[in-house]
């Protein structure tokens, strides 16, 4: 089957299974269209996990030289016949055959181009995403960002968001970003090939998208398609927007922040969508509202944030990311974490349970540790530092704090007041009834050193008890019998 190799699913395969899915075509003829069997197509649909095969481009010689010439037949609808003799009279010397594999494999692309150049598209069946570079005054410097923008091809709504930088996390974040402002998604997405989605696009075959934009494109259900290289029109059309943006909103405006720029991006935006479109003489955001209804629903999760990194706090609150050390929340000292950089500004700290615990902005300088004060809140400097005071805080801390005050009050040479503050200073790393099931065990033990309380608590860390299920334990038969028997085989 071509849509797998070795048992394992291609994700170009993958990711168009679930864009002719949502078109409504039935498992048996997807399988057919894309030469898979029934149960790949079902598994496809049913897994949302993603392949991680992408294949190798292959480059057909014979035809290279007029490949542009041939599209623009095509879109003259000259038949196969008449293009092969055109290009015979130029220097064409492969097959008929070659030249039809290559029509037929670009049959859909000249349609498409053709729809991107004009935006002429039923509503709910194209959007078309881009970035641009821009130099812009934040703070009083200029600072290079990317803006990154989405638009719908029926309606012209449209999505802006701006990144300080333009790595494939941040791509796929703002496209992500632009289709879920439409609360759906369009069936196509056209793109340029640029290489942060595309690896490569030979001039006589098919694209060959990044595994990350093809996850994207299989999570959301749109097929994606990348524009022609020798198509130069179809890319100015794609840019006018980006120039009425540097136009009427970066040039001569200033900004005091990068949270501000995003800010009055999305106002101008939302002012932009309520002026009629030049070619449909609507506002896109009247449009909207016919097109909204055609889009499929969005997936429950974001595909971004798989994109998080996993990092382990230190036991001083501080993570590391790219050379930079930051500071977390004292509570998650010890734990695993994972890390999102957002729009190339932002450092997003999330717990394991998916909840954001902090947020830095991005530090350029190598080396540097970035400190908020009150990640260390409740560290030492709420532990009171007299003894009856210390006492009464540990008594009032754990439900034995009071046996083991009185166990420790045996030991005249220990020094009370520094024992109640590291025992409460255990809580930044340990749950309270984690350090409450030790103090049990000291105080069965008769044992008040500190060290003891220790080792006591990285070995609950570390134990893992598996407790066998009673119904594996096998049943056994017993047969009582008189003691006569037994006498017996005295004899």
């Amino acid at each position: 089957m071509r849509g797998v190799i070795g048992g394992m699913i291609k994700i170009d395969t993958w990711t168009k299974i679930r864009s002719l899915s949502r078109e409504g075509h039935s498992i048996r003829s997807i399988a057919k269209m894309v030469g898979a069997s029934r149960n790949t197509v079902r598994k496809a649909l049913k897994e949302s996990k993603v392949p991680k095969y992408t294949r190798t481009p292959s480059e057909n010689k014979l035809i290279k030289g007029y490949e542009e010439l041939v599209l623009e037949m095509m879109s003259k609808k000259l038949i196969g016949t008449r293009i092969y003799k055109e290009i015979c009279k130029v220097g064409y010397t492969g097959s008929i055959t070659t030249l039809y594999r290559f029509i037929n494999l670009h049959k859909a692309n000249v349609e498409a181009v053709k729809t991107t150049i004009r935006f002429e598209t039923n509503p709910g069946e194209q959007a078309q995403f881009d970035w641009s570079p821009y130099s812009v005054s934040i703070a009083g410097e200029i600072v290079q960002v990317y803006c990154f923008l989405t638009i719908l091809g029926y309606s012209r709504k449209k999505h802006m968001v701006f990144s300080k930088t333009q790595k494939i996390e941040a791509v796929l974040e703002a496209l992500e970003d632009g289709i879920r402002s439409f609360s759906g998604v369009p069936k196509q997405v056209v793109i340029d090939n640029a290489k942060q989605l595309v690896l490569s696009h030979p001039r006589d075959d098919v694209a060959v998208y990044h595994p990350k934009f093809l996850e994207l494109a299989g999570t959301y259900r749109f097929s994606p398609y990348a524009c022609q290289t020798y198509w130069p029109r179809t890319k100015g059309k794609v840019e006018r927007p980006f120039y009425y943006i540097e136009q009427h909103f970066i040039k001569g405006n200033e900004f005091n922040s990068f949270e501000e720029l995003q800010q009055r991006a999305a106002q101008f935006i939302d002012e932009w969508e309520t002026e009629p479109n030049k070619t449909t003489m609507i506002p896109p955001a009247v449009l909207f509202k016919d097109e909204q209804p055609t889009l499929i629903d969005l997936p429950k999760n974001r595909y971004s944030h798989h994109l998080k990194e996993t990092r382990k706090v230190s036991w001083d609150c501080l993570v590391s990311y790219r050379g930079v050390k930051y500071s977390v929340p004292n509570k998650y000292a010890g734990k695993s974490i994972w890390l999102y950089e957002k729009q190339g500004h932002t450092l997003l700290v999330i717990s394991e349970s998916g909840v954001i615990v902090c947020e830095h902005l991005l530090s350029t300088q190598k080396g540097a540790t970035i400190i908020d004060k009150s990640h260390y809140e409740g560290v030492k400097g709420s532990i009171p530092k007299s003894l009856p005071k210390v006492r009464e805080k540990f008594i009032n801390t754990f439900s034995v704090g009071k046996e083991y005050s009185e166990l420790l009050k045996a030991d005249v040479k220990a020094n009370h007041t520094q024992r109640y503050q590291n025992i409460l200073e255990l809580l930044n790393h340990y749950e309270v009834i984690k350090i409450e099931e030790v103090l049990t065990q000291a105080i069965l033990y008769k044992r008040t050193e500190f060290n003891f309380i220790v080792n006591l608590l990285k070995n609950i860390s570390r134990k893992k008890i598996d407790i066998p299920q009673v119904e594996k334990i096998p049943d056994v038969q017993t047969k009582t019998r008189s003691l006569d028997y037994y006498s017996g085989l005295l004899h």
